[in-house]
């Protein structure tokens, strides 16, 4: 038997058998995570067709595998899962639906500047409204209660918030996450966000935002500026994405764009260069917000307000 046809065959029935396990409710295969780890598979397949000796074949799949593992386990523990083995029966009292979790930073009136960071998965992610804490975080789905982590140094915060990393199923197979943050809105905020295929809808108006950087997958971007801060910059890099970005018409707003596909409505800008757009008067104007999005695939619209 050839050595290619022994690796398909091996190939098509591991992976079978996982499909198998995750449609009897034994298994839950994070496919974001699986997907991500298409370099590796694309190479594995190569040694298997490069027409070398055996032992060179050898020493390469060894390279591969201390390669892979290498990978794996530089991965971020939250938001890198792979498989979750699940002993589901039939009986309703052995599935969980957690819902109305919620957990606060209690505010501090030294502190003039915060920096959030949250690192998310797949889900829905809002910022609305103010809170007389520094931070409230109220989660309804069916994952585990987020980690809320806040670090303070003289008049400075840092909140971090990421997943625990247990995953609850419904009935029906499904997974859920909402997850509304409300801000005290006297500091000057900087916002850290990691995220994967999620939906992030921020009003972030009542407050002065002084830094915004998100890096995300397949994202759905809302984001609402008040214009508070003398500037304000927003640094977007994502992949097939619609970003959809309101700044308020008495602040001066400078938009630049390097993707490779993009759909654009920039109302009210003027053109400057290939890529680089501004609003009229924008030299002038005492507070400015400054946007850049780098995209592979995009819908970009910045509206003003």
């Amino acid at each position: 038997m050839k050595r290619s046809s022994f690796f398909w065959g091996f190939f098509l029935f591991g992976l079978g058998s996982l499909l198998l396990l995750n449609k009897m409710n034994y298994l839950y295969i994070w496919w974001d995570s699986i997907l991500g780890l298409w370099p590796f598979i694309l190479i594995l397949v190569g040694i298997t067709l490069l027409p070398l000796n055996r032992f060179i074949k050898i020493g390469l799949g060894l390279l591969w595998i201390a390669g892979t593992i290498f990978y794996v386990s530089k991965a971020d523990a939250y938001t890198h899962h792979w498989f979750d083995f699940r002993p589901w029966d039939d009986d309703e009292s052995t599935w969980y639906d957690q819902t109305d979790k919620t957990s606060f930073i209690a505010m501090d009136s030294t502190i003039t500047n915060a920096v959030l960071e949250l690192d998310a998965a797949a889900g829905n992610y809002e910022i609305y409204g103010t809170t007389s804490h520094l931070l409230f975080l109220s989660q309804e789905g069916t994952v585990a209660p987020f980690s809320l982590r806040n670090d303070t140094a003289g008049n400075s915060a840092v909140i971090k918030i990421s997943m625990k990393g247990k995953h609850f199923k419904t009935k029906k197979n499904k997974y859920r996450n909402e997850s509304v943050i409300q801000l005290n809105e006297n500091p000057v905020w900087d916002l850290n966000l990691e995220v994967g295929a999620a939906t992030v809808d921020f009003d972030l108006s009542p407050f002065k935002v002084g830094r915004i950087d998100l890096d995300g997958g397949a994202t759905s971007v809302k984001i609402r500026l008040g214009g508070k801060s003398p500037r304000t910059d927003v640094d977007i890099e994502t992949g097939a994405s619609s970003v959809d970005i309101e700044v308020p018409l008495n602040t001066g707003c400078e938009v630049k764009t390097s993707t490779v596909l993009t759909d654009k409505s920039l109302e009210g800008f003027e053109k400057i260069s290939t890529g680089l757009y501004r609003t009229p008067g924008f030299d002038a104007d005492s507070n400015r917000i400054f946007i850049n999005v780098d995209a592979a695939m995009a819908s970009i619209k910045v509206r003003r307000y």
